[in-house]
């Protein structure tokens, strides 16, 4: 009877520490399993922010070429109304 009690006692433990060690190991996979996805995680916003950096860069230089042909544009149309007036002023004299 002691040895089916001793037994029994033993397999209960076991059992305890194999659920012990089960339930460890799961812990131990969600840890892991959500260290990846937040690697993943700041990899996908490390390049979504380097995009969007490059797309900012890339409208602002759009913008400062837009700028540029639009004073030049002025400065010619400028020119030429100077030249008229100068034009204008000779043919007076």
């Amino acid at each position: 009877m002691e040895t089916s009690y001793v037994s029994d006692l033993q397999r209960r433990t076991d059992m305890s520490e194999n659920e012990r060690n089960h339930h460890k190991n799961q812990i131990e996979r969600q840890v892991i399993e959500r260290e990846k996805e937040q690697r993943d995680f700041e990899l996908k916003y490390a390049d979504i922010r380097e995009k969007f950096e490059s797309e900012k860069q890339r409208i602002g230089m759009k913008k400062e070429i837009q700028k540029k042909n639009f004073l030049f544009f002025i400065f010619q149309r400028t020119k030429i109304k100077i030249v008229r007036i100068v034009n204008y002023i000779k043919k007076k004299n």
